[in-house]
């Protein structure tokens, strides 16, 4: 079989996309975690003959099969005008998954070039892959999704890590540790690396275990905030006859009892599929509904869109808190840099400190000091 593999060039970029595919499907929401035998196989693959030319075509097309599961997700925002649009995702999700797949050619060029060998070259190509992943996450603005530390599910024992080393920390860690059993078969170091391996998952594991059953708990008087989401298929957004009852939907899950009244309440942006203009307009139904929603002194913070001023048609992101007296904050649509806002209760004195607990940034903050900004490009 290993002789057939390699006299066999396509055998072995079948094999390398396979190695691809594993990982991806190791990644959530899938879980399947044997799939991190992948980077071993990718380890083989690269350490084996063959010219710089090839090592790259390999570590490409691992990538091609990794991003194009791992991706696929761009295919959605395309399905909300299928129509007109859905014709678009699949050259979208192709040009990205070869953009992408060219970082990991790279990384299988840049190990070729070590000439690392025996067991230590593991560890080798474990960092060349975190430093060419952290180069995905950096260039050109950065795609720093679907790194191999985040294979792990976010909140369980074998994620918490990250909190030292961080998410490239983790992409070391777990990329050395699944690529361990390449070197299976080389005499005793082989077996040792595999142990030493076993040896980390399992350190992994217990730090996560300990750390999160020492986790403290919510602080006595704690402000809770609820954020609310109504979980809407995005094409029924574009749907004017459901507008009444993805509205009523959030009204409902922000009455909604609990054991201590939230003092905020978030709804995400683009939560409601109309401009603020409309539905926060003064004597609107749609306005007095969120008024009587929200419990005495209880603050609403949403996202959504308006229509400038000067331009009725261009549109800018905004986010509007409730009660009004606090104001908003606009963005450009386009801009790479999220616009936030954080307000008091209109009841509230604007000498008189918001909420213990919230930090000296809003605590320090009066009923008028945010105002509207000029808005990007003026």
């Amino acid at each position: 079989m290993a002789d057939t593999l390699r006299r066999s060039p396509w055998a072995l970029r079948v094999l390398a996309l396979a190695a691809g595919v594993a990982l991806a499907l190791a990644q959530p929401p899938f879980g399947f975690l044997p799939g991190l035998l992948g980077w071993a196989v990718l380890l083989a693959l690269l350490s084996s003959e063959g010219s710089l030319k090839s090592a790259f075509f390999r570590g490409w097309l691992a990538g091609v099969g990794y991003f194009a599961i791992s991706v696929w997700w761009l295919m959605e925002p395309f399905q909300v005008d299928a129509a007109n649009q859905a014709w678009m995702a699949p050259f979208a999700v192709a040009l990205m998954t070869a953009g992408l797949a060219f970082f990991w050619g790279v990384g299988a060029l840049a190990y070729r070039f070590t000439r690392a060998r025996g067991a230590l070259r593991v560890l080798v190509f474990a960092g060349v892959f975190t430093l060419i992943e952290w180069l995905r996450g950096h260039v050109l603005s950065g795609f720093p999704w679907d790194l191999a530390g985040e294979t792990w599910r976010a909140g369980s024992p074998m994620s918490q890590a990250a909190a030292v080393v961080g998410a490239y920390g983790l992409t070391w860690i777990t990329i050395a540790t699944a690529a361990a059993p390449a070197t299976l078969l080389e005499n005793w170091r082989g077996p040792v690396s595999i142990a030493l391996a076993a040896g980390s998952l399992a350190g992994l594991f217990t730090f996560g275990a300990a750390r999160l059953a020492g986790a403290p708990g919510p602080r006595p008087g704690a402000p809770i905030v609820r954020v609310v989401q109504a979980d809407v298929r995005q094409a029924s957004k574009y749907d004017p006859a459901l507008f009444e009852s993805i509205f009523s939907r959030y009204l409902v899950l922000t009455r909604r009892p609990a054991a201590k009244t939230p003092a905020v309440v978030v709804w995400p942006e683009g939560a409601i599929p109309a401009a603020t203009d409309a539905y926060l307009a003064p004597g609107t139904w749609t306005r007095d509904a969120i008024a009587s929603a929200l419990a005495p002194g209880q603050i609403l913070i949403l996202g959504g869109y308006r229509y400038g001023d000067e331009k009725p048609t261009r549109r800018w992101s905004t986010t509007a808190c409730w009660p009004f007296a606090a104001g908003r904050t606009d963005s450009n649509p386009l801009a790479s840099t999220t616009s936030s806002a954080w307000c008091r209760s209109a009841n509230s004195s604007p000498s008189t400190p918001w909420r213990q607990g919230w930090g000296s940034r809003l605590s320090s903050m009066s009923a008028t000091a945010l105002r509207r900004g000029p808005g990007p490009g003026r």
